[in-house]
């Protein structure tokens, strides 16, 4: 049982690792957006119309797509003045509590939920709010419960490393 739990969280930490590698780069891809429209606004006095639209709509795909590796990477928020002085045991204890309570059954509902959405969004064809540059909106729909079944996983993965932390002998410090 141990072999499939470990095999799980090898699959699962690589699959965010191999995602993260390339979807940084998107980063890179929105600071090209930004400077393109500064540029044409100050020195050319030529705003675009699709640009805030598509920055926004890369930087939502960048956030959703990186935030498992953050998990994995444990790069979320705790209040530290408490968290940093409890002993390792304590720490998995509370971090269990909270992946499973809270990661778990957000991660659910938006899947849930937001499958919804997103099939309807492509059933209509839903398309962007801009007047100048209308695309299709099922697609970032779409990305964002594939984000959330990869964070769903990486939730899992990080669930059984607690577990078998919390299970060997001894406390590690």
């Amino acid at each position: 049982m141990q072999q499939n739990q470990n095999a799980y969280v090898r699959i699962v930490d690589g699959v965010t690792t191999f995602i993260a590698r390339y979807v940084k780069y998107l980063a890179h891809v929105i600071l090209i957006l930004l400077v393109f429209e500064v540029i044409s606004r100050r020195f050319f006095h030529a705003p675009t119309d699709w640009n805030f639209w598509v920055t926004k709509e890369v930087f939502a795909v960048y956030f959703l797509l990186i935030a498992p590796y953050g998990m994995l990477r444990k790069t979320n928020i705790r209040i530290d003045i408490f968290y940093a002085n409890w002993s390792q045991r304590t720490k998995d204890i509370i971090d269990l509590i909270g992946m499973t309570l809270v990661w778990c059954t957000v991660n659910i509902i938006v899947i849930i939920w937001g499958s919804a959405y997103a099939i309807n969004a492509y059933k209509v064809n839903e398309l962007t709010a801009s007047v100048a540059y209308q695309m299709p909106y099922w697609p970032f729909k779409g990305l964002i419960i594939v984000a959330y079944i990869l964070l769903f996983f990486q939730a899992i993965s990080e669930i059984i490393k607690i577990l078998q932390r919390l299970l060997a002998k001894g406390e590690k410090a």
